[in-house]
């Protein structure tokens, strides 16, 4: 049972599962990638209700918020893709990743709102 076990996790004797540790650069990376795609969103819809961008409608139905979602989730994936690859091996920096995908959630959020097109 125990080699079976050993075979199905990995542990082998020199490496133990509670020794072993995985980078957290890629689930850092998901995180700040969720953060630009937000901001990303808040950013389009502003652009867009000011006039200053126009986005084409992806699809009929949903009119322009289907090509501005598709633009969102397009800065998204690609955001994902190059941190992703960046970042790794990459073990450090988990709290300041935090804070920087907190706040670009929390100014994309706000940047949806008519209250804040207004204001430019």
């Amino acid at each position: 049972m125990k080699e079976r076990h050993a075979r199905l996790t990995g542990d082998t004797p020199a490496a133990p599962a509670a020794e072993r540790t995985l980078p957290l650069g890629e689930a850092m990376a998901a995180f700040v990638a969720a953060g630009i795609g937000s901001l990303a969103l808040g950013i389009i819809v502003l652009l867009v209700e000011t006039h200053v961008i126009s986005v084409p409608a992806v699809h009929e139905g949903a009119g322009t918020v289907s090509g501005r979602t598709t633009l969102a989730a397009v800065v998204w994936l690609v955001s994902w893709a190059i941190l992703r690859y960046r970042w790794r091996e990459r073990d450090g920096g988990w709290r300041k990743a935090e804070a920087a995908t907190v706040a670009m959630i929390v100014f994309g959020l706000l940047a949806t709102f008519p209250l804040v097109w207004r204001l430019f």
